[in-house]
């Protein structure tokens, strides 16, 4: 089974360190025999403060950029945009602080081996020192250490035993941001608070300030168990002695108290890690282990992959890293994806959780005062992608955080939705922190301006309720959001030449050329269309569901009259309103594809629009799109979607190949996680594929699936409808499928090499 990421050296850098985490609290462990290295973050530690950005006014530039769009002058569109509708920059995701380990036992090392268990979420690290090989065998100390975070304890244990009996080490911390180190009694502690202002794009001199005092402060924890043995503590650091077994207890926390609120600068951080502490130490560390597996397993066992391969028995002895190098030199390894599925899945229960913020860029893991794009919620594919898999892989309790976020931006946009645009509703631009800001970012209209983040975010709790069936949440917490966003779009649109249309339009993050002028905005792009089409559909068939009849005549009527997608002469998807040529023919997003992958309104059925995006991927990937983890990953996506597993197989490869670094983490480059979440959902699309159709499921088996993987099975993969199901396959040929029907509804199952289709209630 592919549930090991295993090495024989520690780790030399950030991106082969091993992640830990609980949705809370992240850790990244090095593993040195030496010296250990930890770092730490915590999952609300971000600079900045609560939004209280003065938003001015705009809609009399709303209507000069439109009069300019609509007279084709579009640099005049362009330049009024990047003079009036910029904005700051985003809060930074920060690191909270490092623990290191100097251990007092001296000698070579030998018989080293490190390991994440994805099966178990816990790192294990064992060594020999002092080694004498006889005839009988080896003789010499084997070390050995296992760490998790626990998610019920809500702290890090890192537990240490040798077969001698005999642990010392000593053992400090500190941290990047503004802080003061100290002991009390046993426990060692970092405090300190997150910069008023923090900024990526300095590279000489201090990118942090302390302006404010309005910041987020922090709090590391830091005990001990040493059974049988000695501890002293002196200054910040302390040190363990002849000990029999030993655990060190690791805890943070921070006083964020809500997007809009102030942090609180009364609450009681030592306190409450104390008691965490002690609550360790009174439990004890074997209870607290079989509380985490526990808990932990609930999660993972869920779903299960096999591949059955070649050479997949002999890919699995090797260590991850050299499985990277044979791909990177050209050879096979069939079942290393499964290995970065089940990574994903990992990283989704380790990232998001209940009571947890959202995944970030980076997950909830940053070791950078300076994270590139400030390691925050970039919302024009990269959020989302984050939770493509979490239904499909049977995770979605892990939606939450996510779900949550929605709910704050849709009451956080409502001013911006006013003051920038005339509109109810509430609108959401391209960048957001954890102070749910949603007005427009620092830097250019190409990116900036676009305030149809929201509504690409709200698709996201309609499929929450298409996946689970859950009535209550869609009523109570869905329909509010669905129908902010219809407000927004019903007074946003405008009417021209007949139809309804959206201006400012923009391709996130394209361009193109008119008059010789490189310009970004337009009218009615071809992925604002179709975010606005799904939504308004979602929307009346949430109304239905709930009871509602408001605003649903209304969406109906734009729907019949919203500016068309079209395919353009040479046979692509036309990404704009008009036939532009784009200034970079590969670029990276695949935005004009939406309705294809991730939206659903471009189905197999469509047979232009289906060959449209064939033609318009196949042309951004003959220009060298892809390179970036997160791009191939959705181009992995796309290729499902087309029902074309070879090809999605080959750009599985090929993000092994280029965007893989050896921790598994997806390479943009740098480090962003989103590309470990797209790969994983490309995975589950190339197996099973639904749609939810007038309360009928249609599930399609094998839709994509490669001549790489003749045969495998999978086990409690999730399809909308609240179904979950069991399928075997041998030479490309279903022969075993189970249906748990959760949810009750009629579905209909179509085998795509078996071409079989079977009815069933």
């Amino acid at each position: 089974m592919e549930n090991k990421l295993t090495y024989n050296r520690s780790a030399d850098s950030w991106e082969e360190a091993l992640p830990l985490g609980n949705g809370a609290l992240g850790a990244m462990v090095y593993g040195g025999s030496e010296l250990e290295f930890i770092q730490i973050n915590s999952d609300t530690l971000w600079s900045g403060t609560p939004q209280k950005e003065k938003i001015e006014d705009k809609t009399e530039y709303l209507k000069q950029i439109r009069r300019a769009v609509f007279n084709q002058n579009y640099a005049l569109a362009d330049e009024t945009a990047d003079k009036h509708f910029i904005g700051s920059r985003s809060a930074m995701y920060m690191p909270l602080g490092d623990l290191y380990m100097k251990f007092f036992e001296h000698g070579a090392v030998s018989d080293y081996y490190r390991e994440l268990c994805l099966d178990k979420a816990e790192v294990n690290i064992h060594y020999r020192k002092n080694a004498l090989i006889y005839k009988e065998g080896k003789s010499g100390t084997v070390y050995s250490r296992k760490m998790y975070i626990s998610k019920s304890y809500n702290t890090m244990i890192i537990e240490l035993t040798s077969d001698c009996n005999d642990i010392s080490f000593s053992y400090f911390a500190k941290s990047d941001l503004k802080h003061t180190a100290y002991a009390d009694k046993e426990n060692l502690y970092i405090e300190g608070e997150a910069p008023s202002d923090a900024s990526w794009f300095v590279k000489d001199g201090n990118p942090l300030s302390y302006s404010s005092g309005d910041t987020i402060g922090f709090m590391m924890c830091i005990g001990v168990i040493a059974e049988g043995g000695k501890v002293e503590v002196s200054g910040n650091s302390a040190a363990v002695y002849h000990a029999k077994r030993a655990a060190v207890i690791l805890s943070a926390e921070t006083n964020y108290a809500g997007y809009a609120s102030s942090p609180d600068k009364n609450k009681p951080m030592k306190a409450i890690l104390e008691e965490r502490i002690a609550k360790v130490k009174n439990d004890g560390i074997d209870n607290v282990y079989s509380e985490h597996i526990k808990h932990y397993e609930k999660f993972y066992n869920r779903v299960s992959l096999t591949v059955d391969s070649e050479n997949s028995e002999n890919s699995e002895k090797l260590c991850t890293d050299e499985r990277i190098r044979r791909i990177r030199d050209g050879q096979d390894d069939k079942s290393l994806p499964v290995l970065m599925f089940n990574f994903a899945r990992y990283l989704m229960i380790a990232g998001s959780g209940k009571g947890s913020q959202p995944l970030n860029l980076q997950g909830i893991w940053n070791n950078r005062i300076q994270p590139e794009w400030a390691s925050n919620y970039t919302v024009n594919i990269n959020t989302e992608m984050n939770y493509w898999p979490v239904h499909a892989c049977n995770l979605a309790e892990c939606d939450e955080p996510m779900l949550a976020m929605i709910e704050e931006l849709s009451e956080a946009g409502k001013t911006t939705a006013k003051m920038l645009y005339g509109c109810r509703g509430f609108a959401v631009h391209h960048n957001v922190d954890i102070w749910r800001k949603t007005t427009p970012s620092e830097g250019c209209c190409r990116w900036a301006t676009w305030p149809l983040g929201g509504c690409w975010l709200a698709i996201n709790m309609w499929e929450h309720y298409e996946y689970t069936l859950d009535s209550e949440f869609l009523k109570n917490r869905a329909y509010p959001v669905l129908k902010g966003c219809v407000e927004f779009i019903a007074d946003f649109l405008t009417e021209y030449d007949g139809y309804f249309v959206i201006c400012p339009s923009i391709s996130p993050e394209n361009a193109f050329f008119y008059e010789g002028k490189v310009c970004h905005i337009a009218h009615s792009s071809t992925m604002d269309v179709s975010i606005v089409r799904e939504i308004l559909t979602d929307f009346i068939k949430a109304s239905e569901i709930a009871e509602k009849t408001e605003l649903v005549a209304e969406s109906k009527n734009i729907l019949t009259h919203l500016y068309p997608i079209r395919i353009a002469s040479d046979g692509r998807l036309q990404e704009w309103c008009s036939e532009f040529e784009e200034t970079e023919p590969g670029h990276r997003h695949f935005s004009h594809l939406f309705g294809l992958c991730p939206g659903s309104s471009i189905s197999n059925g469509d047979t232009d629009f289906i060959e449209g995006c064939r033609k318009s991927l196949l042309f951004r990937i003959a220009n060298g799109s892809g390179k970036s983890g997160w791009s191939c990953a959705w181009i992995i996506n796309l290729f499902s979607r087309l029902h074309d597993g070879d090809n999605a197989y080959k750009y599985i490869v090929n993000q092994l190949d280029y965007s893989t670094y050896f921790n598994l983490f997806d390479a943009h480059p740098p480090f962003q996680i989103d590309g470990n979440f797209g790969l994983a959902f490309g995975i589950c699309q190339m197996i099973v594929q639904s749609e939810l159709k007038h309360n009928t499921v249609v599930i399609s088996l094998l839709p994509a699936m490669p001549k790489a993987w003749k045969k495998g099975e999978v086990h409690g993969i999730r399809v909308k409808g609240n179904i979950e199901l069991d399928i075997i396959w041998n030479t490309l040929d279903i022969t075993f499928v189970k249906v748990n029907n959760f949810g009750g509804l009629k579905y209909k199952i179509i085998s795509e090499y078996c071409f079989k289709e079977t009815d069933k209630s």
